[in-house]
């Protein structure tokens, strides 16, 4: 399951505003429903305030590269987007959903080591 073309922000530097690879969008609770609706997604609820979601983003935006083409990367701000991480049940951040095609599968939540979430990812997706 590729990266679509409406998945990857039109940017002409390749990188979001924070600086990050293009590869982990940024979503919203108006946007979300049509970034999870095709193959496999990993949705990161985050906040600015959350040291831990600062933490782990270098490795999200790691396995983004590496698992390009097979899973779709995305994250949700849970302070400025209270509709879907209300909807999900977010009670701790971050929080990781993996959903396919559209429907919630499994979910990881804290700050994880790159092994955990390639454990997780392997358990779901063939590499």
């Amino acid at each position: 399951m590729g990266v679509t073309a409406n998945l990857v922000p039109n940017q002409q530097n390749g990188n979001n505003a924070d600086g990050a690879n293009n590869l982990v969008v940024e979503v919203t609770d108006q946007s979300f429903n049509d970034h999870i609706k095709q193959g496999y997604t990993l949705v990161d609820f985050w906040a600015e305030w959350c040291g831990p979601c600062k933490m782990v983003a270098p490795t999200i935006h790691k396995l983004a590269e590496k698992w390009k083409g097979k899973v779709n990367f995305a994250k949700l701000d849970t302070e400025a987007n209270i509709v879907i991480p209300s909807t999900y049940g977010i009670m701790s951040l971050p929080t990781f959903i993996l959903f396919k095609d559209g429907q919630a599968i499994d979910g990881i939540i804290g700050n994880q080591p790159e092994q955990a979430f390639e454990q997780f990812l392997k358990k779901h997706i063939s590499e």
